[in-house]
C-alpha cells in the first residue's frame, strides 16, 4: 500500500506501487551495447536492484499528485490479464493500482486528469475498466493527456503489430471524448508543468513541479535505472531513438542539479523519489528514505 509521500511546495505527491519484480529480460538485452564490467560500480551502489549480476529489480510505479484543487494521476501502471492482456506474457503479474487509490480513500471518479510520461504498455494498463463496443474507462471524469507524437507514433501500423495493445487500453479512450493531445509545453496547475523530453518515445514527457520556491521532476522513462543519471549515454532497448534519449537525459538531470529537483522515477527502487549528489565529479542517484 502508498507509503511514499513528498511535498513539493503546496503540491503533494504520493507514490503508488503498481508492481515490483525482477524484470523478466537480462540487463546484457535490456542494455546491450553496456559491457558487463562496467555494472560493477552500480552493482556495489546499489545492491538491492540487482538480484543476480546481469539482472535488475524494477519498480512498476504511479504517483497521484495533488495540486490546486486538482487530483492528477501520473500513467497507469501495468494492468492485469483483463485490462491489458498483452503484456501477461512478459510480466505475470497483475498489477494494484486499484487497490493502492482505495487504501488512500481516491475514487476512480476522483480523477481530474490522467496524464501519460508516455504511451508503451506498462504505462497505460488501467486505462479502461471494460473492453468491446461498450468500452468504459476506469477514470471517467478524466481528461487524458499525452502527448500528440506519441498518440499518432502508436498508432502506425508497425508499432501496432509490434506491441498490440491499443485497442485494450488506448483506442477506446478517442471514441469516449477523453483524449487532450499535446503539441508543447502544458501548465496542467500553475504549479505542474508538462514538458517535451523525447527519445524514449517521440512524444514522452516530464512534469515539472515548482511551489514555494521547491522543484521537483517526474521523469517518466527518461531514465528506467539508476546508472543512467551517470552514464547518460546508456541507452535502453525501448528507445525509439537513444541520441534524443541520451540528449534529454543530459537536459533533464542538469536541470535538476541546478533545480535541486526531488527526482520521481517510475522505475527505479522503493517509490522512485530521489536525489541528485556529487561523488568525485560524477552524478548519482540517491534514494529519500520516505
Amino acid at each position: 500500500m502508498p507509503d511514499g509521500r513528498i511535498r513539493v511546495g503546496n503540491v503533494e505527491v504520493i507514490g503508488l506501487t503498481d508492481a515490483s519484480l525482477d524484470f523478466p529480460l537480462p540487463l546484457s538485452a535490456l542494455f546491450p551495447g553496456v559491457p558487463a564490467p562496467a555494472w560493477d560500480p552500480f552493482r556495489q551502489r546499489y545492491p538491492d536492484i540487482f538480484p543476480s549480476p546481469d539482472s535488475a529489480h524494477f519498480h512498476f510505479g504511479c504517483y497521484l499528485i495533488r495540486s490546486e484543487g486538482q487530483t492528477i494521476l501520473v500513467d497507469t501502471g501495468i494492468g492485469n490479464a483483463t485490462t491489458n492482456p498483452g503484456i501477461q506474457g512478459m510480466m505475470r503479474v497483475d498489477g494494484r493500482l486499484p487497490a493502492e487509490l482505495l487504501s488512500l480513500a481516491v475514487r476512480p471518479s476522483d480523477i481530474d486528469t490522467v496524464f501519460f510520461t508516455h504511451l508503451h504498455i506498462d504505462h497505460v494498463g488501467w486505462n479502461l475498466s471494460q473492453h468491446g463496443p461498450n468500452a468504459k474507462a476506469t477514470f471517467p471524469s478524466a481528461r487524458h493527456v499525452m502527448h500528440r507524437a506519441d498518440w499518432e507514433f502508436f498508432q502506425q501500423p508497425a508499432q501496432q503489430e509490434a506491441a498490440k495493445y491499443w485497442d485494450e487500453t488506448l483506442g477506446p479512450l478517442e471514441s469516449l471524448g477523453l483524449v487532450d493531445l499535446l503539441d508543447d509545453e502544458k501548465a496542467l496547475t500553475s504549479e505542474v508543468t508538462a514538458v517535451p523530453y523525447p527519445g524514449h518515445t517521440p512524444g514522452h514527457m516530464v512534469l515539472s513541479i515548482a511551489s514555494q520556491g521547491e522543484h521537483a521532476l517526474v521523469i517518466g522513462d527518461a531514465a528506467i535505472h539508476p546508472a543512467q543519471i551517470t552514464e547518460l549515454n546508456w541507452g535502453v532497448i525501448f528507445e525509439s531513438d537513444q541520441a534524443m534519449a541520451a540528449t534529454s537525459r543530459h537536459l533533464l538531470f542538469s536541470r535538476a542539479e541546478h533545480d535541486d529537483a526531488t527526482l520521481v522515477a517510475c522505475h527505479f527502487p522503493g517509490k522512485g523519489f530521489g536525489k541528485l549528489i556529487r561523488v568525485e565529479g560524477r552524478r548519482y542517484w540517491e534514494s529519500l528514505d520516505i
